[in-house]
């Protein structure tokens, strides 16, 4: 039964479900009929020694490249006649036949007891196409495979199909985009989909931009449209990777500078700077890609301007770059208040650069401001109450520190006389403080200028000069040009006081004293005026008694200068007496007119003559009696003169006063007119003859008898 068994499997081919079958199985199975194939029913015949190898089992008739056989080869022993030899220990060795590639896995196999070799692991790594196998042994016949149609493996590995530009610009994309392969382990093409593949940088630094990870086709290819590289110019590597695959790394890219993107400051301006002066140290800029390499452009304006802090930017502000892409600044200062500063630097449609601070210090005086006004009132003559002080500043207005600069005030509007020290120094700080200035002339409007060599002055603010205090009197309303003695003037003087420059001084109350200046006399009237509130003096009733002539009146007040009149030319006054301006005689014989009539003439109280007509003088005796013979009374003429004539005194000698008389005037009294006897007109007895006397006898006492004249007066007269 057995021995019918094993011929009937002996004599069948081992079937192909069979040799496909895999696991500890499969391998019983088929040890079990090589067994009954080497049992010959037809009778027992002894088996040679091993000689050659036979494959039982056929490796897969096709495998993808790298993967595992589905189906490994088993390997017999078998002798010459093609009978199994059941030998243990036999080391088998498998090796590609034909065909190429790599043969991976355990490439030895140890006989079993039964003289099988049972490989496990085997797969042929290649391009895809047919294969064989050969399996060899010592001493022993090979076996070759059946023909084994090797197909694209599983992916692997990348390649790069397309090299990335040898050359690019930074930030540019590449002319030449890259385009990789999906790879099995045998460098097949792997067409497999939507693998995605990303690119990197390798080496060289910087940012890859564009879209970095790109999905396989159904051919495995993966096409990249958009890389740039943006760094540094010099070489870079990219790589290429996807996800349990083996990467691989570009040929070497070099990057050269891409389009200007923006600009850099390759020299910053001077850290501090004095205002409106160039900067000792000019920026220089230089244009630049995305990546920050120099770009070597020519024609790019690039133009400063001031980014912070204000002010003005002096200087050629715009400026060409060269071959290079550099754009160099010459002559660029700010000026403005002193202060942080920076510089804006653009160029169109580039990003623009900001410069380091500049600290802005005060540039070179070029000019004087007033820090303190002087007063806006002042009274003429006296000190400023708030005196001006001038800064030394730059061209932007900045205070500057200069010691020793010379300042200079002056009157600029409205005449006057600047008094005190007039020029100041500055100090350290470039400070000018005036210490005693005044102003002396005219009220109303002033400004000071105040000036100092190559500098621009300065002029102040209105000052109103309003009066100083009194130092003087004048005369606003003169006295009467003319006055008639002893008559209140017509015109009254009325004075002003006054400062030292003529200024109307407002001061109430102080009296103002009126007194003869030249030409004498007597002031009459209420002398002293004292000053209402405009410092106004008004005399209301000065008179001049005197004789004819020129006066002028002094007005004096405690503390002022006092002031003269114009000429007063007094006339006579009113008539108030008459004088003898002619006496009689100043002796007559009695009842004889005198040798020399008396003239009279009428005068005012100042003894002025007056020149009236008409009034009529009256003579008569004063002292001494008598009878006053002639016409006793006269009209004056037109000169106020009363000449009389044929006066005459009757009576006893001696002496005589006349009196001389003018209804409502003060008379005149002569001097003294000494009477003598007149002529003889007549005889007296002084004695008498004797009152008894004897005829013809001499009579005892003689008569005496005495020449008088018509008065009585004894007339000594001869013969």
């Amino acid at each position: 039964m057995v021995h019918s068994t094993a011929r009937f499997f002996r004599t069948l081919p081992i079937p192909v479900p069979l040799r496909a079958a895999t696991g500890t199985l499969a391998l019983v199975l088929v040890s079990f009929l090589a067994t009954c194939k080497q049992n010959d029913l037809t009778g027992p015949l002894a088996t040679g020694p091993a000689a050659k190898l036979t494959i039982t089992t056929q490796p897969s008739a096709s495998a993808a490249s790298g993967v595992g056989f589905a189906q490994q080869p088993v390997i017999q022993l078998q002798d010459a006649a093609g009978k199994p030899v059941n030998q243990v220990g036999v080391v088998l060795t498998a090796a590609i036949a034909t065909g190429g590639g790599t043969l991976g896995g355990t490439l030895t196999a140890t006989t079993n007891a039964s003289g099988a070799a049972t490989f496990f692991d085997l797969s042929i790594t290649g391009t895809a196409g047919d294969r064989t196998l050969n399996f060899l042994a010592p001493a022993l016949a090979g076996a070759t495979s059946n023909t084994i149609a090797i197909s694209v493996g599983a992916a692997t590995s990348l390649t790069i199909t397309t090299q990335p530009s040898a050359l690019a610009a930074s930030g540019v994309l590449l002319n030449q985009q890259p385009v990789l392969q999906l790879l099995d382990a045998a460098g097949n093409a792997v067409n497999q989909a939507g693998v995605g593949v990303t690119a990197t940088i390798a080496s060289g630094g910087g940012t890859l931009g564009g879209t970095t990870t790109v999905l396989t086709n159904a051919a495995g290819v993966a096409t990249f449209t958009d890389l740039s590289i943006n760094g540094v110019i010099g070489d870079r590597l990219l790589n290429f990777s996807a996800t349990s695959l083996i990467g691989v790394t570009s040929s070497t890219i070099t990057l050269s500078p891409g389009a200007a993107t923006q600009l850099t400051i390759t020299t910053q301006p001077s850290a501090s700077a004095a205002s409106g002066v160039g900067f000792a140290l000019q920026p220089v800029l230089q244009l630049r890609d995305a990546a920050g390499n120099a770009v070597s452009q020519l024609g790019h304006t690039v133009t400063a301007v001031i980014a912070t802090g204000g002010g003005t930017l002096n200087g050629a502000t715009s400026v060409v770059t060269n071959a290079s892409g550099v754009a160099t600044f010459a002559g660029l200062s700010i000026t403005g208040t002193i202060g942080d500063r920076t510089l804006s630097f653009g160029v169109p449609l580039l990003t623009g650069a900001t410069s380091s601070t500049i600290t802005l210090t005060p540039g070179a005086a070029t000019q004087l401001t007033i820090t303190t006004q002087p007063s806006s009132s002042a009274a003429s003559g006296v000190v400023l109450p708030q005196q001006p002080v001038l800064q030394l500043r730059d061209a932007a207005g900045n205070a500057v520190s200069q010691l020793g600069t010379v300042v200079t005030a002056a009157i600029a509007t409205g005449v006057g006389t600047l008094g005190g020290t007039l020029t100041a120094s500055t100090n350290a700080s470039g400070v000018a403080a005036f210490t005693s200035l005044t102003i002396t002339g005219s009220t109303g409007s002033r400004t000071l200028n105040f000036s100092a060599p190559a500098v621009a002055g300065a002029t102040s603010g209105t000052i109103t000069i309003t009066a100083g205090g009194a130092t003087q009197l004048t005369l606003t309303t003169q006295p009467s040009a003319s006055a008639a003695s002893s008559a209140v003037f017509a015109q009254q003087p009325v004075l002003q006081l006054r400062d030292a420059a003529g200024n109307a001084v407002n001061q109430a109350g102080v009296g103002v004293t009126a007194t003869i200046a030249t030409g004498g006399g007597t002031l009459g009237g209420t002398l002293i005026a004292t000053t209402n509130a405009a410092g106004v003096a008004t005399f209301t009733d000065l008179s001049m008694t005197g004789d004819i002539s020129n006066r002028t009146l002094s007005f004096s007040a405690t503390g002022a200068t006092g002031v003269t009149s114009g000429a007063v030319n007094i006339t006579p006054g009113a008539a108030t007496q008459v004088t003898i301006i002619t006496q009689p005689s100043a002796s007559a014989a009695s009842g004889v007119g005198f040798a020399q009539q008396p003239v009279l003439q009428l005068r005012d109280a100042a003894g002025n003559a007056v020149s009236v007509a008409g009034h009529t003088v009256t003579a008569v005796i004063a002292t001494g009696g008598g009878t006053l013979g002639g016409a006793t009374s006269v009209v004056t003429n037109a000169s106020g003169v009363a000449t009389f004539g044929g006066l005459s005194i009757a009576g006893t000698i001696g002496d005589r006063t006349l009196s001389f008389s003018v209804p409502s005037l003060t008379g005149a009294t002569s001097t003294t007119i000494t009477i003598a006897p007149g002529a003889a007109t007549q005889l007296t007895i002084t004695s008498q003859p004797s009152s008894a006397a004897a005829s013809g006898v001499v009579l005892p006492q003689q008569p005496v008898l005495q020449l008088r004249d018509a008065a009585g007066n004894a007339v000594s007269q001869l013969g």
